[in-house]
């Protein structure tokens, strides 16, 4: 059986408002992770046949959207779920009983200046990272500039620690390496003079500043043991 947490697309005819979106299979066992509408995020139980719906919160109360994706954190027992298409788009702590499955609100992070990350385009997948024992998460737009993304680095008490900026891209996909490192995926490139990058010769002559991005969070790495299936990468340093 596949372990993580990842986007099921379960009867997802729209993905703001209707059905299961992401799904997370985890070191929980037999606890099985669910996000869909309004705003829920759901706790089954693996050992029943049919799945037994265990526990179900509402991540903020009156909000439609959906709770769309999420990470876990086994070490603590903390699950954080995002509501992309809200304005301002937020996150929610959940706290799991890893004993019963059953699932408490703990916190709503908000992501806009007031808070201060200014997410104009929604934010996305979230990972959890076991050695640094942080969340992080892409932000696919920081403020008015469309070339101007970022990944957040959220703490288990809700507090959002650190804003990482990636310039001329708009990221869309996260994923944690062996080493604390983080592959960033890029859904929108800008070529270097600022414009939208096409991949064609014939509409465009200027060098795509990137296309995916390794981020590590303060760790001295060398590159041995580094596996990424990318034909292109740009490493920005966080410290």
């Amino acid at each position: 059986m596949q372990r993580g947490c990842f986007d099921s697309n379960i009867a997802a005819d729209n993905r703001t408002t209707e059905f299961f979106n992401s799904i997370c299979l985890t070191t929980a066992f037999p606890w099985l992770f669910v996000t869909d509408a309004p705003s829920r995020v759901l706790s089954f139980d693996l050992r029943q046949n049919p799945l037994l719906t265990v526990s179900e919160v509402t991540t903020l109360a009156g909000e439609s959207t959906r709770a769309d994706e999420l990470a876990y954190n086994p070490r603590d027992g903390l699950i954080l779920a995002i509501n992309n298409a809200s304005t301002p788009p937020f996150a929610t702590l959940v706290k799991v009983d890893t004993t019963t499955g059953a699932l408490t609100v703990v916190k709503n992070i908000f992501f806009d200046t007031a808070h201060g990350v200014d997410a104009q385009n929604g934010a996305e997948q979230p990972v959890w990272d076991p050695g640094t024992k942080k969340f992080y998460l892409f932000i696919p737009q920081l403020g008015p500039n469309p070339t101007q993304g970022a990944v957040i680095r959220i703490s288990t008490t809700g507090t959002i620690e650190t804003t990482f900026p990636i310039t001329f891209c708009s990221p869309a996909g996260l994923a944690l390496g062996p080493n604390q490192d983080l592959l960033v995926g890029c859904n929108t490139i800008w070529a270097t003079d600022g414009s939208l990058w096409t991949g064609r010769a014939d509409l465009n002559t200027n060098t795509a500043v990137l296309q995916s991005v390794i981020l590590e969070d303060g760790h001295d790495h060398s590159e041995r043991g580094r596996r990424w299936c990318r034909g292109r990468s740009l490493v920005q340093q966080g410290r």
